[in-house]
């Protein structure tokens, strides 16, 4: 199967990307590419047009600002699991990237897209809740700060462009990562059962 015919952008800035959203009804932003574009190829999801982030300076990279890890959005998960700042700051981050999908999936998925998408049994979500972890995003009402707790429910601002995430340095808290045992075979929403759990026994500060 194959999904319908949509037009496709790169954009060099944010605003330039707003602008295809708003000027192209029906747009999706792209990341990675390895959550939508298999929900659309299964035509779980459709798209007009495609607005490829790829290309905008500023929306990847880490780094720490005091007992804050930054990530941005279009950060992939294999940098995430590789860099020394994140498995010394939040090892229990990296862990949890090094186990999305598969080596591929690793290196071009990334964290702004994964939580965009938020699937029920995906890794990072989980593990962002259990950070206190915060979703920066920027949109027509200027830029907004969301707690994973309150981002993973109800409906997301479709105007809204995740820019990056900000979560709490937890190098010394005791940490547990479990992955879902069983195998995602489909991207439907179907194994809602089967999330994957995190825990954090250490008292957070706001993010």
């Amino acid at each position: 199967m194959y999904s319908e015919s949509f037009e496709y952008f790169r954009p060099r800035t944010l605003a330039e990307a707003a602008k295809l959203l708003k000027k192209h009804k029906g747009s999706r932003l792209l990341a990675g590419g390895h959550s939508l574009l298999p929900a659309m190829k299964f035509r779980l999801a459709t798209a007009k047009a495609l607005v490829d982030l790829g290309a905008i300076a500023g929306l990847s990279g880490i780094k720490a600002k005091g007992k804050t890890l930054e990530i941005g959005a279009t950060t992939t998960h294999a940098e995430i699991a590789a860099s020394p700042l994140v498995r010394k700051s939040c090892p229990i981050l990296s862990e949890a990237a090094s186990q999305i999908g598969d080596i591929q999936v690793r290196n071009r998925g990334t964290i702004g897209g994964s939580i965009a998408h938020a699937d029920p049994a995906a890794d990072l979500p989980t593990v962002l809740v259990a950070l206190g972890a915060t979703v920066v995003a920027k949109g027509p009402k200027g830029v907004r700060k969301i707690r994973a707790e309150n981002f993973f429910v109800g409906a997301p601002d479709l105007d809204d462009t995740i820019t990056r995430l900000k979560a709490y340095a937890a190098a010394g808290a005791d940490c547990l990562y479990a992955p879902s045992s069983s195998t995602l075979t489909d991207p439907s929403p179907s194994h809602v059962g089967q999330r994957p759990f995190a825990t954090l026994n250490e008292k957070r500060p706001a993010s």
